[in-house]
């Protein structure tokens, strides 16, 4: 066999494997296209980059739970965040700062917890 027959040969082959893959794929998932703005691929490139997640597995484990999460409070969301004339950047990262913020030390005194320690391990006078 010649050796450009030996190269369409292995390119034909080449293309009848991936496009076996591709419909495999596609019976398995969906394949959308999503246009981005200018500017926003680099965005998505860097979330996934500071995890070190390819594209695919930032959708599955962020984006993907963050849609179910909002498509279940959308309704709310728009109410409250148009009532107080904010975007939805805005309202997102606000609640989302809320629910990072470090709860209040509600702690007691170091003075309450000694006291509450002598009490409990300290004998009673006229015991030692």
């Amino acid at each position: 066999m010649p050796k450009d027959s030996k190269t369409l040969a292995s390119s034909s082959d080449k293309k009848r494997r991936n496009a076996q893959d591709y419909q495999s794929s596609k019976s398995k998932q969906d394949h959308i296209l999503l246009r981005l703005e200018k500017g926003d691929r680099a965005h998505l490139d860097a979330a996934c980059s500071a995890v070190g997640l390819s594209r695919a597995a930032f959708t599955k484990l962020y984006l993907m739970p963050l849609i179910d999460a909002l498509a279940v409070k959308l309704h709310d969301i728009e109410k409250t965040r148009t009532a107080q004339h904010i975007s939805l950047p805005t309202f997102l990262r606000r609640a989302i700062d809320k629910a990072l913020a470090s709860p209040e030390d509600t702690s007691p005194p170091p003075a309450a917890v000694a006291h509450e320690f002598d009490s409990l391990f300290d004998p009673p006078d006229g015991e030692a």
